[in-house]
C-alpha cells in the first residue's frame, strides 16, 4: 500500500487531520491513508528488459516485483539516517526475505529464510512458497557455480567476483555461503548491496524461458506485480493482494 497523505475525520462542522504516534520514532504525525495510485515521471533511460543478469539498467523496473535477503529499514528515524546517500550502512539494513543471519566464522554466512513467503499467484510459480533452493539457484546463476550454470554474469561483478567455495541449502529455510578467503564486502554484497545479483528471480521462469528478460514472464515475491510495459510510454505495477509483509511504521 502507498502512503499518499493524511486521513481526515469530521467533528461537527470542523475537519481535522487525525494524528497518530509513529511507532519507530515516538513522534505524533498525520495518519497515513492507504491505497490510490503513484505516478512517476518518465525516465530517459528506459530499461531494455527485466533481467539483471544482463545488466543493472532494469533494476528500477523490477524492484517493486522482486526482493532481496535484506533491505533498508524504511522506518528508521531520518535524523539517524536520511536515506539520501547511495551508500547504505549495514546498521540501517534489516532482514527481509531472510528472517535472520549469522557469521559463525569470517568465511561463512548463514541466512535463515522467513517461512511462509510465497511467489505471486502467476504461472509458472503459482503462489508456491519461497525456499532456500530458490536462493541458491539465483546465486549459482549469477556466479556460474552450479544449478546448471557455468558462466557468471558479466554485470553482477560485486557478487560473481567473490571467492566462493560453495553456496548450499542444508534445509528448506537455510542458505550457507562459504568463501575460500576473507572478503570484507561479502556480507553486504550477498545480503542487499549488489544491485544486479541480490534480487531473487523465479527459478521456474528461468528454467522455462532461459532468462527473465520478457517482462510478461516476471514473477516475484514483492508487493507489486508487473502488469504492463509499453515500450517508450509506460510501465505499470498492480498491488500484490497476497503480499506477506506489513507496513514497517503502521502494521
Amino acid at each position: 500500500a502507498l502512503i499518499l497523505g493524511a486521513s481526515v475525520f469530521m467533528t461537527g462542522q470542523v475537519w481535522a487531520a487525525k494524528m497518530v504516534k509513529d511507532p519507530s520514532t515516538g513522534k505524533m504525525i498525520k495518519a497515513p491513508q492507504y491505497g490510490g495510485k503513484l505516478v512517476i515521471a518518465a525516465l530517459s533511460d528506459e530499461p531494455p528488459h527485466a533481467d539483471t543478469w544482463w545488466g543493472v539498467t532494469s533494476m528500477w523496473a523490477i524492484s517493486p516485483v522482486l526482493e532481496k535477503l535484506g533491505m533498508v529499514d524504511w522506518a528508521v528515524d531520518r535524523d539517524e539516517w536520511d536515506l539520501k546517500s547511495g551508500f547504505t550502512p549495514l546498521e540501517v539494513v534489516k532482514p527481509h526475505l531472510a528472517e535472520s543471519y549469522e557469521t559463525p566464522d569470517p568465511l561463512t554466512f548463514v541466512f535463515h529464510l522467513r517461512p511462509g513467503i510465497r511467489w505471486h499467484d502467476k504461472a509458472p510459480m503459482n503462489g508456491r512458497e519461497l525456499v532456500a533452493e530458490d536462493i541458491v539457484f539465483n546465486y549459482h546463476r549469477m556466479t556460474g557455480l552450479g544449478s546448471g550454470f557455468s558462466e557468471k554474469s558479466p554485470y553482477a561483478t560485486n557478487v560473481s567476483e567473490l571467492p566462493f567455495e560453495s553456496i548450499t541449502a542444508p534445509d528448506k529455510y537455510t542458505v550457507v555461503f562459504k568463501l575460500k578467503k576473507v572478503s570484507f564486502d561479502a556480507l553486504d554484497f550477498i545480503y542487499f548491496e549488489s544491485h544486479e545479483a541480490a534480487w531473487i528471480y523465479p527459478p521456474e521462469v528461468i528454467k522455462e524461458h532461459g532468462n527473465a528478460q520478457d517482462w510478461r514472464n516476471l514473477v516475484g515475491t514483492g508487493p507489486y506485480m508487473l502488469t504492463d510495459w509499453t515500450e517508450g510510454s509506460s510501465i505499470t505495477w498492480d498491488k500484490n493482494p497476497d503480499y506477506w509483509k506489513d507496513d514497517e511504521k503502521f502494521p
